[in-house]
Order: C-alpha cells, then sequence, then structure tokens
C-alpha cells in the first residue's frame, strides 16, 4: 500500500543478511556504493549512468567498516559514497544514500515545479 501512496512502479527487493564478504561477491545489481567517512569529502556529488535499474549501498555497523572491509569492497568494483560530514546511524544513513541515488537519477524533483 505504501509502495502505491508513493507512486513506486516496483517494490524494493530486501534480501537476507549474509555476511560482508558475500554480499559483495554475490550483488547482482548494475552499481555497488560502500558508505565510509573516509572518503573524499570534496566529492559529495556522484553520477550514474542513464540506464540503471538497480543499486546496492553497503551501510556499515556502529563504528563503520574495518579498513579491510573497505579495500576488499572496493577491490570488488564497489564504489565510494560520501554521506557528507555528519557521522550518521546506519538506518538514516540508508536513508541519505537512497536520496542521493533517486536525486541522481533524476528520480527526484521530476515532477517538481
Amino acid at each position: 500500500m505504501a509502495m502505491k501512496q508513493c507512486g513506486r512502479s516496483r517494490c524494493p527487493r530486501i534480501y537476507e543478511p549474509l555476511p560482508f564478504e558475500s554480499a559483495v561477491q554475490r550483488r547482482r545489481c548494475d552499481v555497488a556504493f560502500i558508505a565510509h567517512e573516509e572518503f573524499d569529502l570534496e566529492s559529495v556529488a556522484i553520477t550514474l549512468p542513464d540506464d540503471i535499474s538497480s543499486a546496492v549501498v553497503f551501510i556499515g555497523p556502529e563504528g563503520g567498516f574495518t579498513k579491510a572491509e573497505y579495500e576488499f569492497a572496493l577491490d570488488n568494483g564497489v564504489t565510494p559514497l560520501n554521506l557528507g560530514p555528519r557521522r550518521l546511524r546506519a538506518e538514516t544513513a540508508a536513508l541519505v544514500a537512497a536520496t542521493k541515488i533517486l536525486a541522481a537519477t533524476g528520480a527526484l524533483g521530476n515532477k517538481l515545479k
């Protein structure tokens, strides 16, 4: 019902939890991001391909990802994602990340005047 109220055309998939390394290696999406506080704060904007239909964002636990986890993700084609200068709780970080992706695809604001 909430999906219809928000005007979405399809329901996002939420998968069962996996160990981090498995999730990175098994992802099936157009783009993958990892939120990380050490990413260059000057690079806040993201660009996405025009034909994107799926994305995954890895949000770390309290205290963030370890250096080894972060490097593992980068080595496996995951792109760093800057969520700004504030330290965010996991549930807030996920909403901010989703908003950044929607904004980059033009899905936000295309109906605003």
